[in-house]
């Protein structure tokens, strides 16, 4: 235990900056890729981007907890395929970088509009789940 709580006194940790993308070409998500890769190159993070397409298809039954709330149109109370997209986009984002010993998840939205102030909040966080051995926490602002 002593060990991973040290893990970031012994080294410089190897944080990982995935920014989960579908639609690249579009202005909000060029904002959204200028402002991250900005944040990372400052701060020498390694910036990852994860493109996925739109998942367009009714979502499978099987991965539902509650099969009969799955819809093919927009509804807030029921599971459509954007959710499902963006449930497989986060699980993707996770999955394909746990060799890291953080990852920073970024929707194709995030805008980081002052480094200083967000690596200041990110190292508040970081030191805070490390100091409980806690492994994830949401920004969502």
């Amino acid at each position: 235990m002593k060990r991973v709580i040290n893990v970031f006194a012994n080294k410089r940790p190897n944080i990982k900056i995935v920014h989960l993308l579908n639609e690249i070409n579009s202005n909000r998500e060029q904002q959204s890729i200028n402002s991250i890769n900005n944040f990372s190159n400052e701060f020498g993070y390694n910036y990852i981007q994860e493109i996925s397409s739109l998942f367009n298809t009714v979502p499978p039954k099987e991965s539902c907890r509650r099969p009969n709330d799955i819809s093919d149109k927009p509804d807030p109370m029921k599971l459509t395929n954007r959710h499902y997209g963006c449930y497989l986009a986060h699980k993707t984002g996770v999955l394909n970088h746990l060799d890291s010993d953080a990852i920073l998840i970024c929707e194709c939205d995030c805008l980081i509009l002052n480094n200083l102030e967000f690596s200041f909040l990110k190292n508040l966080v970081f030191n805070y789940l490390n100091k409980l051995l806690f492994f994830f926490f949401f920004f969502n602002f």
